[in-house]
């Protein structure tokens, strides 16, 4: 009996061992499986969070593209602006030097009209007072033409009046040219004979009469004072 319980036992104490042999392959087996599971579900997260850091960087990326897009729209809209009102600023400046330039022809135009109308009145006003000088001249000349010949006269006159025909002068055709010299009253100054008549007796009766008629007649007019300063004449007696 001893040697059946013991072998009871024996049977018993293998039964545990098997049982609790089973325990722990299960145990094993259990904690295996939830490792297993823990591990697929961490690969699982992990693949999740991949996945969604894929989908964020996909996301980011997206939104910096279009980021870019839309600075490379702006930039491009910016640089359209700029041309755009570089050009209308061109347009205008040219406008301006166009309309400048065409202000500067007119007013140069005008100017030059201007200048061709002094210029022609000019002329008149010079022809017209050239006109008047040459009428105002001659009719001077003409003035001092009559003066003259009428002092001239004046002057033989008043000699003739003076002149005393000498002895041996009678019957004869003389006549002398004299340069008679005055001052500005007419009074004589110098007389000489500058071409002899033949006759000393003649030339010296003609000096004389000049003395005698002193003061002479002299004109009025201005030009012609001067010119009767010094004169000559031709003496020859009246008949």
């Amino acid at each position: 009996k001893k040697k059946e319980e013991q072998q009871r036992r024996e049977v018993e104490r293998k039964k545990q061992l098997e049982i609790k042999k089973q325990k722990e392959q299960k145990k094993k087996q259990a904690e295996q499986k939830k490792k297993e599971e823990q591990r697929k579900k961490a690969e699982a997260e992990k693949k999740r969070k991949l996945a969604l850091k894929k989908k964020e960087e996909e996301k980011k990326k997206k939104l910096e593209l279009e980021r870019k897009k839309k600075l490379e729209q702006e930039k491009k809209r910016k640089e359209e602006a700029r041309k755009k009102e570089e050009a209308k600023k061109k347009a205008e400046a040219k406008k301006k030097a166009e309309a400048k330039k065409k202000a500067a022809l007119e007013r140069k135009k005008k100017e030059e009209a201007e200048r061709k109308r002094k210029a022609a009145e000019a002329k008149r006003l010079a022809d017209q007072k050239a006109r008047e000088a040459e009428r105002q001249a001659q009719w001077a000349a003409e003035r001092d033409g009559r003066e003259r010949d009428s002092v001239t006269a004046a002057i033989k006159r008043k000699v003739q009046n003076s002149w005393l025909r000498p002895p041996g002068a009678a019957g004869r055709d003389l006549q002398a040219t004299v340069r008679v010299r005055l001052n500005d009253s007419g009074s004589v100054s110098l007389v000489r004979v500058i071409k002899p008549s033949g006759s000393s007796a003649f030339d010296r009766s003609v000096v004389s009469a000049v003395n005698k008629a002193d003061p002479l007649p002299m004109p009025k007019s201005p030009t012609l004072i001067s010119e009767f300063r010094e004169f000559t004449f031709i003496f020859r007696p009246n008949k």
